[in-house]
């Protein structure tokens, strides 16, 4: 199998630099090489966080349904995908039953056990209304969740329980990506 002309650390640096367009054009370079099953899903999560950030939210649902395609068991790609249909700051693309199905495939993909998946899943059940059930999943988000997350979780959970739906803000949640993902090796 041919390499990869890029350099999959020198991308993820650029990514939490939010150097998009850079990581968005190095990424479309591996497309133009490689059929999309020769990639890894990893490659089409970065694409779409990487046009999420730049505010090309149609160009981040299609990099996460074709991460799906490849693995439908891409927990990343479901739960970003998922968090989209909740939370986008374009109202034009919510559907809350879509995040649910979404983000709880996510969740039981996960056991039960990622806290961020968890808390997609509850902005979701927000977005459709069911207050009760996200105030349950944001309580289990809690309990999962590192320290780092605690102040967002508890601030999420009051917007909860005043029956507020989550909305996102571009650049608050690469903040927040930067923060809660900035060391690990999978957003």
């Amino acid at each position: 199998m041919e390499e990869f002309p890029v350099d999959f650390a020198d991308m993820k640096a650029a990514f939490y630099r939010g150097e998009f367009t850079q990581v968005i054009t190095e990424l479309d370079s591996l497309r133009r090489h490689f059929l999309p099953e020769q990639l890894p899903t990893s490659v089409f999560v970065y694409g779409g966080l990487a046009r999420y950030y730049s505010g090309d939210f149609v160009g981040a649902i299609r990099q996460y349904e074709q991460a799906i395609r490849i693995d439908d068991e891409c927990g990343a790609a479901l739960s970003n995908l998922a968090y989209i249909y909740a939370c986008c700051p374009d109202k034009g693309f919510h559907d809350a039953a879509t995040a649910v199905a979404l983000a709880e495939r996510a969740s039981e993909l996960s056991n039960w056990s990622d806290g961020n998946c968890i808390e997609v899943l509850a902005a979701a059940h927000a977005r459709g209304g069911d207050f009760s059930k996200a105030e349950s999943y944001l309580l289990l988000a809690q309990e999962l969740g590192p320290p780092n997350k605690q102040e967002g979780l508890r601030k999420l959970l009051e917007m909860v329980r005043l029956r507020q739906a989550i909305c996102g803000d571009v650049f608050e949640d690469f903040k927040r990506c930067q923060r809660d993902f900035g060391d690990s090796s999978e957003p």
